[in-house]
């Protein structure tokens, strides 16, 4: 019975300090005029995994469209392309910011306001959903 209840102690004790498959980090959005309909989300995904994962698609409540973009420069000039999706290799992370890949939010509902927080869900082509709460913030 006592190594039974060792091993049951133990197996919490090392859940608490399991990983999560997929981590979403350091989720901002900014925060710009009541007039704007269009603000951006930037973030990092972490891939803990041993197989690739691919983000699909962004949905929240807060706007109507949500893109994938990638920052290039071609010839000299800054162009922003549509992404299908991103793939994050295993055991790896992309980061979205402003001179790279990013989420160009289009049509929102409701003015995006500095220090709030904004709900968002990732879907990935694996069927996970990962929900991560972006914090407003000032360009």
């Amino acid at each position: 019975m006592k190594f039974f209840l060792m091993l049951a102690v133990f197996l919490l004790s090392m859940s608490a300090f399991a990983k999560n498959e997929i981590d979403v980090t350091n989720v901002t959005i900014k925060a710009l005029p009541p007039t704007s309909k269009v603000t951006a989300i930037y973030f990092t995904i972490q891939n803990n995994t041993n197989k690739p994962i691919t983000l699909e698609k962004i949905n929240a409540k807060f706007a109507e469209n949500f893109e994938i973009h990638d920052m290039k420069t071609e010839k000299g000039v800054m162009k922003m392309t549509k992404l299908n999706n991103v793939l994050i290799e295993e055991k790896s992370s992309v980061t979205f910011d402003k001179h790279g890949k990013h989420v160009m939010v289009f049509d929102l509902f409701e003015p995006i306001r500095a220090q709030q927080k904004y709900g968002i869900e990732l879907v990935f082509t694996n069927g996970k959903t990962v929900y991560a709460e972006a914090i407003g913030v000032n360009p």
